[in-house]
């Protein structure tokens, strides 16, 4: 009788398809790549990244950094799975602070392209390269090299060796499109860094570090002019700022005996909106990190309903103790697990309540046709709705600005 059982046994995976593996979860399209690397450079404590595409990232994706740079005896550490500097133990996972933390990026890009690290960690303008496409046979080369402190990481080829993950791609100005709404996002959360993008060598973003007015209210995490500059829209006139201290949900998870909980706050800004014809951000950022929340996104939107507006446009800034955060939920991160989420949002709601209330106060211009704004259900779960059209024109929405001034 044939056995027909000998290839139900288990085996051992090769290494290649471990890493390969690792990059469907990590590697999903070009931007993905941008966003790790541009995370990096951020926990490297970099002050200026230049970031250079060609081909919508299918062809090559470069990010150069002047951050802390990587020691040569840890470049091949580097671009191994599960190697990581930012965990050292379990009970760490829960009070992460870095951006990126799970120690496999590089080697899932590595697995999928043709990957150069080049790094320096002094300032002795040496650093030390090393290349690998596909699979680590044996231990890459480490080469010499003119090089500034800190890292550039060039990945060309993405998928070269998976052409079926290449076939999944869209066309190249898909592509871009996703890797800008990428580098746009990361950089509204950090305005003390500077930010360029090329595309094809054409400059497409360039944002300075110093887009912050000293004179600001520190206390806000977005600032306006960085906002403004990074979405292109004019965002000033009708801001409406949100600034809720937390403290109080601070002091009872300290009566509950946890000493070490950290200061908590949510800052901001509202933008109501009379015309949903305008794509106002809707943006949650916590503790530095990009994330969809449905819960919040949600109440948002019950909330610009129940001020009878059209919708409503928010950058909201979580500052949160790393204690109440689960960020190792979700695959690429975007996903986080807030423990006193609840409170949290009784906090927000009541503040945009009261604030909405002022923006109701104006008079509405109303005509026979048109007696109250009506209701429109905007939906704010998806990501995607944070995606902010460069093509349309400053001067339309000052226009119509400028019509629903009282």
């Amino acid at each position: 009788m044939p056995d027909n059982h000998h290839n139900t046994r288990i085996k051992k995976l090769s290494p290649l398809l471990i890493n390969q593996l690792a990059a469907g979860e990590v590697v999903t399209r070009p931007a993905a790549v941008v966003k790790e690397l541009l995370e990096n450079a951020i926990d490297a404590g970099a002050t200026d990244i230049e970031i250079r595409i060609t081909q919508g990232g299918m062809g090559m994706i470069e990010v150069v950094d002047n951050g802390v740079g990587i020691h040569p005896d840890d470049m091949v550490m580097a671009i191994t799975r599960h190697a990581t500097s930012k965990v050292a133990d379990v009970a760490n996972l829960h009070g992460i602070t870095t951006l990126g933390f799970r120690g496999e990026a590089l080697a899932a890009m590595a697995a999928v392209s043709r990957l150069t690290l080049t790094s320096s960690h002094d300032e002795s303008g040496i650093g030390r390269q090393l290349q690998v496409a596909g699979v680590l046979d044996d231990t890459p080369k480490l080469t010499p090299v003119v090089h500034n402190r800190g890292t550039t990481i060039i990945v060309k080829d993405l998928y070269f060796n998976v052409p079926a993950r290449r076939g999944n791609l869209k066309s190249i100005a898909t592509e871009f499109g996703h890797i800008e709404t990428i580098v746009r996002e990361v950089a509204l959360a950090r305005a003390d860094v500077a930010l360029t993008l090329f595309h094809d060598n054409k400059k497409r973003l360039s944002l300075s570090a110093n887009a912050t007015n000293v004179n600001d209210n520190d206390a806000n995490r977005l600032p306006l002019p960085r906002l403004e500059q990074a979405t292109g829209m004019p965002l000033t006139d009708n801001a409406l700022a949100v600034s809720i201290d937390l403290s109080s949900l601070v002091q009872s998870s300290v009566a509950y005996g946890d000493s070490t909980v950290d200061q908590a706050a949510i800052s901001g800004w509202l933008w109501p909106m009379t015309d949903e014809q305008i794509a106002l951000p809707k943006l949650i950022y916590v503790n530095g990190r990009l994330v969809k929340e449905a819960l919040i996104s949600n109440q948002m939107r019950q909330l610009a309903q129940s001020a009878q507006l059209a919708g409503m446009g928010y950058a909201l800034y979580f500052e949160l103790p790393t204690q109440w955060l689960n960020v190792n939920v979700h695959p690429s991160k975007q996903r986080i697990k807030i423990s006193p989420l609840n409170n949290i949002m009784a906090h927000l709601s009541h503040t945009i309540r009261s604030q909405l209330k002022i923006v109701n106060a104006t008079p509405k211009v109303a005509s026979p046709d048109n007696p109250e704004v009506p209701e429109k259900d905007v939906s704010v779960d998806n990501l995607s709705d944070t995606h902010l059209p460069n093509d349309m024109p400053t001067e339309h929405i000052r226009q119509s600005r400028q019509v629903q001034a009282p």
